[in-house]
């Protein structure tokens, strides 16, 4: 706590940056629990509703949705087994490829999929009511931003073997 006429330091741009990225990590925590909840009312896993909403009007083989979704194959394949088993997909020839078969939601999953949809959006508009949409777009074009940024310096750090390279000579020196 500072004293009387003591003067209390700004923060850091490098701090402000790291409580944005804070901040963004919260409430994409906070909107995937709205998700949570909506899916376990249908008992759906987030990964089941993550193939489901891909699969939204459309097929795709399982690396395809992987792709995507950014899970591993193996993951998407046993999400994938389980939703068949639950018959919320189903498996179709695939006319490009002999052995890796598409994959399609069935209409049930789809209405569902549709309903989770629609109730995040009746929360996230209700959450949104205490902002204005000049506000919205400022955050949207800051964050974006920030994000090309951080993906250029992500391409510039080196390779895990010239990291561990360079962190054996800062030791030795030390």
């Amino acid at each position: 706590m500072p004293q009387t006429g003591q003067r209390i330091e700004s923060p850091t741009r490098e701090e402000q940056l790291q409580k944005i990225v804070a901040l963004s990590g919260e409430l994409n925590c906070r909107y995937i629990a709205i998700r949570e909840k909506y899916c376990r009312a249908f008992r759906l896993t987030l990964s089941q509703y993550k193939v489901l909403s891909f699969l939204m009007d459309r097929t795709a083989t399982v690396p395809q949705i992987a792709r995507r979704i950014g899970l591993s194959t193996q993951s998407v394949q046993r999400t994938v087994d389980q939703l068949e088993r639950l018959g919320l997909c189903s498996p179709m020839d695939n006319p490009d490829h002999a052995w890796s078969h598409l994959v399609a939601a069935s209409d049930m999953a789809q209405r569902a999929v549709r309903f989770i949809q629609m109730m995040e959006g009746e929360a996230l508009t209700e959450t949104l009511n205490v902002v204005s949409q000049s506000e919205i777009d400022s955050v949207l074009s800051i964050l974006g931003k920030i994000k090309y940024n951080i993906s250029n310096t992500l391409n510039g750090i080196p390779n895990e073997d010239s990291l561990k390279s360079l962190i054996i000579e800062q030791l030795k020196k030390s």
